[in-house]
């Protein structure tokens, strides 16, 4: 449990400081260490944090469940993969009307992602996991809108083809996770665990 914790403090502080941090150009601490030099720290302690979320997480899945819920909701939480996948998708593609109306696509997908694995049951290590990542996604939500209304950045005007793209994209990840990736990275055959639901 102490990896797992490390592994959390180490993530959420990057990503709570990234989120929370001054945006005035004069304090800004990228800006006085040179912003490339600060994207490598950052990306270095969360790539660390996750690694040690996932070691931390492989060291205590076998102990018991905290709550467990009804059979039925494990099918709502197959459904909520796949917005959740589109979304994210859609976050890393130029402005589509889903990314407009969304405003924040990445931390919405999140959102879903972590509801969904919630859905289904979980003992304290999942419940950190997936509670840590729902409560950073309504948070960030809120600041990054906060943010958003004081810069006012201009948008450019929206394609609807990149939402096809997104969305298509998502259902290609939505099928490898289910069929493969799932199964390869964690042990878990979630396609076994759907006709077992």
């Amino acid at each position: 449990m102490v990896t797992l914790l490390a592994g959390l403090t180490l993530f959420f502080s990057a990503h709570f400081y990234s989120a929370f941090r001054a945006r005035n150009p004069e304090r800004e601490f990228p800006q006085r260490i040179g912003r490339s030099l600060y994207r490598a720290g950052y990306s270095l302690i969360a790539a660390a944090g996750l690694a040690a979320i996932c070691f931390g997480f492989a060291e205590t899945r076998a102990m018991p469940p905290l709550y467990t819920t009804p059979h039925w909701a494990r099918y709502g939480a197959y459904v909520l993969m796949l917005p959740a996948l589109s979304v994210i998708a859609a976050a890393y593609l130029p402005n589509g009307y889903l990314k407009g109306r969304l405003r924040h696509p990445m931390l919405i997908g999140i959102g879903l992602w972590s509801a969904g694995h919630l859905m289904t049951g979980a003992n304290l290590p999942k419940f950190l996991i997936f509670g840590s990542f729902l409560a950073f996604s309504l948070v960030d939500f809120v600041a990054a809108s906060k943010r958003e209304a004081e810069t006012r950045v201009p948008h450019r005007p929206p394609l609807a083809r990149l939402d096809f793209v997104a969305v298509g994209v998502g259902a290609i990840a939505y099928g490898l996770v289910l069929v493969w990736l799932h199964r390869a990275l964690l042990g878990i055959d979630l396609m076994a665990d759907l006709m077992a639901a």
